[in-house]
């Protein structure tokens, strides 16, 4: 530990460390480094002037320096020898670590002395340790005492702050718990010179230098750096750094606080703080999956390292905080419905031109089918965002005498064997639950734009289970691949970027749009069959525009496989588009690139 007294403030004998050279009126310092910190590298040792002829001056400036240099040895042999310290981290104080920062300050200041003693001390060092001595006590009466009203109590905490730098830690001077060290740190002070006092008697009861501090117990921030490379071993950077995010996030609301002290109310009031934050608040669905395994697997990593011994305080957490529906639903994004215009500007706009070449990359700027199909699917049948993305070719088939687009995904969302070109062995293709799961016939506005001549030819070109649009496929280096990530956000930057048309239009505007399209054809044509809508669209349960119509649901929602294709494409036949300016069939609108 580093030294922490200075012996001597006026002239007299000269202490350790102190020389003067025969061609200089001036007095030095020496100071070899320890032997311990000679195994790890090779410091220059301390030969410096202390421009002071006169030595108790000389000893003013000459005790500083050699405090100064101890320090920094120390610690530089603390970055070597603690591998997982909290070295010059910030940390958040409790009782526990105010009692080891306390005893790490009185094992210093009862080994410097006796190291002193060791190598002898006059009656002129013992006269000046009993100055030094006398001046401490008033000073620190004056703190216990007076408190922070104390003259002294600045400097004191000056001397706080050097001294947990020195151990390796960095103090927060708004943690509530500083007070607390201060006054603590005090009473340090005036015990350690009571003992060396009692020394200078020659007493050695009652004075006994105390064993060396323990290392703290393991913190938070003690698991960030393994934590972030055990989930890098298995997930790509991006999302191990989301992870240690989140765990960063706990530490700035808990403080580095021991592991061992973590209670399921702390991570309770964390989700909490989450989910009320002023900035990206936590939704109770992202704590429920997300941040309990984020934090779970974290405490699991520690306990695993041997750096916890509690049981893991997320498997204790039997209850999470949540949000109120009137809440939930203030929170819930804004999804407005396209108007007629705004689709007749999409259609119109740069996305339909096939020679763009400045705003569209990668995927996207080669994959032409999927800019002009998708957003017709879309507009046709008010799918949910990733339906169309992920129709394979043979998913637009024959049934007896009607084209039909089946939706027919796996629900238990295992793995599809889906032809790709980098030869991935599978793909998820997911719907949002069972009814999403349907067979519609093809529009015949999507039959005269050409739609089922390119199926055709993508089924002749890459074969019947390849991606009806080869952009959905995932990179190859994709953790979770999911089919169209490309589509979805080169769609919603051109929206947003190019279009202008602000927060709350995406691809699920086509669904509302649809939906709307659905209330008019109803209330001008008169009563549905039951469920029938339902079905057209994908949905579990009687919308609202089918209340009117629909008194009460009876056993036809539980048995049967639905209405047919034939059935459905009668009521989808009376939607009326005829306000929309379709692009020009895909043959045509791809000729465009020939000609331009």
């Amino acid at each position: 530990m580093p030294k922490t007294y200075d012996k001597s403030t006026s002239g007299g004998a000269v202490p350790a460390h102190f020389y003067k050279p025969k061609n200089s009126s001036n007095w030095y310092v020496r100071l070899d480094p320890s032997t311990e910190l000679k195994r790890y590298c090779a410091p220059t040792p301390l030969r410096k002037s202390t421009g002071q002829s006169d030595l108790k001056l000389a000893k003013i400036v000459g005790l500083k320096m050699l405090a100064d240099q101890r320090a920094e040895w120390h610690r530089l042999l603390e970055s070597f020898t603690r591998d997982t310290a909290l070295h010059h981290a910030k940390v958040f104080l409790d009782e526990s670590f105010v009692a080891t920062i306390c005893h790490a300050r009185l094992h210093s200041w009862l080994m410097s002395d006796e190291d002193d003693r060791l190598t002898g001390l006059t009656d002129q060092d013992i006269l000046e340790i009993e100055s030094f001595a006398a001046l401490s006590d008033r000073t620190m009466r004056s703190i216990l005492a007076q408190g922070p009203a104390s003259p002294s109590w600045v400097d004191l905490l000056d001397t706080v702050f050097d001294w947990c730098l020195t151990l390796g830690y960095e103090l927060d001077p708004s943690d509530p718990y500083l007070p607390k060290l201060v006054r603590e740190f005090a009473k340090v002070e005036k015990t350690a010179q009571e003992n060396i006092r009692l020394r200078n008697l020659g007493e050695v009861d009652g004075t006994a230098t105390p064993p060396p501090p323990q290392e703290p117990s393991p913190r938070l921030s003690d698991v960030s750096d393994i934590f972030y490379e055990h989930k890098s071993i298995s997930n790509d950077p991006k999302y191990a750094g989301t992870l240690l995010n989140a765990w960063k996030l706990f530490i700035e609301h808990a403080g580095d606080v021991a592991l061992d002290s973590v209670t399921p109310q702390l991570i309770y009031e964390f989700f909490e703080s989450r989910m009320h934050a002023a900035s990206k608040p936590w939704a109770p669905t992202r704590i429920r999956s997300f941040g309990k395994r984020a934090l779970g697997d974290a405490f699991a990593l520690a306990a695993a390292k041997g750096l916890m011994t509690i049981p893991n305080p997320i498997e204790q957490l039997k209850v999470l905080p949540t949000l109120t529906k009137q809440a939930q639903k203030e929170r819930e994004k804004p999804r407005f419905p396209y108007t007629t215009h705004q689709i007749n500007q999409i259609f119109s706009s740069a996305w339909y031109d096939p020679n763009e070449q400045k705003i569209f990359r990668g995927k996207m700027a080669e994959d032409l089918g999927a800019r002009y199909w998708i957003p017709l699917i879309k507009t046709l049948y008010g799918t949910r965002v990733r339906e169309p993305i992920q129709l394979l070719c043979s998913d637009v088939r024959k049934q007896g005498t009607i084209d039909v687009i089946s939706l027919r995904v796996d629900i238990e969302k295992t793995p599809v064997e889906v032809q790709t070109t980098s030869q991935s062995d599978s793909i998820h293709r997911s719907l949002k639950n069972q009814t999403s799961h349907r067979e519609l016939p093809v529009h015949p506005k999507l039959i005269e734009l050409g739609f089922l001549d390119f199926v055709a030819a993508r089924r002749l070109e890459s074969g019947p289970n390849a991606l009806l649009f080869p952009s959905s496929e995932p990179n190859s280096n994709a953790q979770k691949p999911k089919p169209g990530r490309a589509y979805e956000q080169c769609y919603l930057r051109f929206v947003r970027d190019r279009l202008k048309m602000g927060n709350g239009f995406g691809s699920h505007s086509f669904r509302h749009f649809f939906e709307d399209l659905l209330r008019e054809t109803q209330a001008s044509t008169g009563a549905w069959p039951t469920g029938l809508s339902q079905q057209l669209m994908g949905r579990s349960r009687t919308a609202s525009m089918d209340k009117d119509f629909i008194a009460r649901e009876g056993s036809e929602a539980l048995y049967g496989a639905g209405y047919s294709a034939k059935a459905l494409q009668k009521y989808h036949g009376m939607v009326d588009f005829s306000e929309l300016r379709f692009p020009p069939p895909f043959p045509e609108w791809l000729r465009k690139t020939h000609s331009s």
